[in-house]
């Protein structure tokens, strides 16, 4: 009789525990902790027909903690293995990597590209997690590499806004190259209706500055539209090294009103007059003219309309109000004068024809 009792007992201890493992197989209790696994199983599945699987977690927070000191990972992976994985909200909402305690994100692939699409409005923002500077920066396995910022096809490449004060190309000392730039022309434009202006600088400030060609070649300063080219100093020399090759256009009469800062060709004798209005203030000191003589041996006067002016040629005396004519004599083609306002109501003769024996072949031809 004892030995029937005694094994009804085993068989009620049985199906007590085994209800036990059924319930809790079946689910988690509120307010208690929840276990799948113990005694570090190899690996967990959960397996379903393709349905979503969800994780209500509290907090907010789902955790992965690596059993051992190595990272932990999230992997994806569908039935033929390799998948591609998706991080996503269940509607709009921020997607977001790390947290202000994260000292690195690092984005790793085989080799290929890595694409931000459907970034919003078109603006990818790098934000440092200090007042410090916002850095992009370019590495390959070796470390340092070359870095492009490049488009997927035709297209520009924008660099700062309206509102961006200063733009800062920074090298170790080697060269920054602009290649193929459209139409093979750099512009600068400035923000406002200021100047543009190209400066150089190095490491203490002011520098020398050049403009080069990578080898033999032209350097051309202004084009058919330019008004003015000035070259200001400090007062300091303007040095030009080789040769210099001015090229101007040449006006053509025969006499009449001379055209100031132009060279005029004499094509017949007569009066060749210089305007009452072209040296009568100190703004139009640096005014110049320049005279020659194409193939005519008879006289050719220049003439100031303004009996304020005075000629002037070195050696040569031409009182106040005179002009100055050419010789009456002989053949004297492509003779020239060239004449500068050097003060209000001063004209100085800086070049001048002389005959071959040294004889002045511009003289005072008396009142104009």
């Amino acid at each position: 009789m004892r030995k029937y009792i005694f094994a009804g007992l085993l068989v009620l201890i049985a199906g007590i525990t085994m209800a036990a493992q059924i319930n809790t197989s079946a689910r988690c209790s509120t307010g208690s902790n929840c276990n799948i696994g113990n005694g570090k199983p190899a690996s967990i599945t959960l397996d379903t027909d393709g349905a979503d699987l969800d994780l209500d977690v509290t907090a907010n927070e789902l955790t992965l903690t690596a059993t051992t000191t190595a990272s932990p990972t999230f992997i994806g992976a569908d039935a033929a293995t390799p998948a591609d994985t998706i991080f996503d909200t269940t509607g709009t909402g921020t997607v977001q990597v790390g947290s202000a305690d994260v000292t690195a994100v690092t984005m790793v692939t085989d080799g290929a590209a890595t694409n931000l699409a459907g970034v919003e409005t078109n603006t990818l923002t790098l934000t440092a997690a200090t007042t410090g500077t916002a850095t992009f920066q370019g590495a390959d396995a070796a470390g340092i590499s070359v870095t492009a910022l490049d488009t997927t096809g035709a297209g520009t490449i924008i660099i700062g806004s309206a509102d961006v004060t200063g733009i800062t190309n920074t090298t170790d000392g080697a060269g920054t190259t602009l290649a193929g730039v459209e139409t093979n022309t750099f512009t600068l434009t400035a923000a406002t209706t200021g100047t543009a202006t190209f400066q150089g600088a190095d490491a203490a400030g002011a520098s020398i500055t050049t403009l080069d060609t990578t080898g033999a070649g032209t350097i051309i300063v202004g084009s058919a539209d330019v008004t003015t080219v000035t070259v200001t100093t400090d007062g300091g020399s303007v040095v030009m090294d080789g040769f210099i090759t001015a090229q101007r256009s040449v006006v053509s009469q025969t006499a009449g009103s001379i055209t100031v800062n132009t060279v005029t060709l004499a094509t017949a004798a007569g009066d060749y007059t210089i305007a009452d209005d072209l040296c009568a203030l100190t703004a139009d000191i640096g005014n110049w003219f320049t005279i020659i003589i194409e193939d005519v041996s008879t006289v050719v006067m220049v003439d100031p309309l303004d009996t304020s002016d005075q000629l002037f040629i070195a050696g040569i005396d031409v009182d106040p109000g005179h002009e100055i004519d050419s010789a009456s004599t002989g053949d004297f083609d492509g003779a020239h004068i060239t004449m500068v306002c050097m003060a209000v109501n001063q004209w100085y003769a800086t070049s001048v024809t002389r005959a071959l024996d040294g004889t002045a072949f511009w003289t005072d031809g008396g009142a104009s």
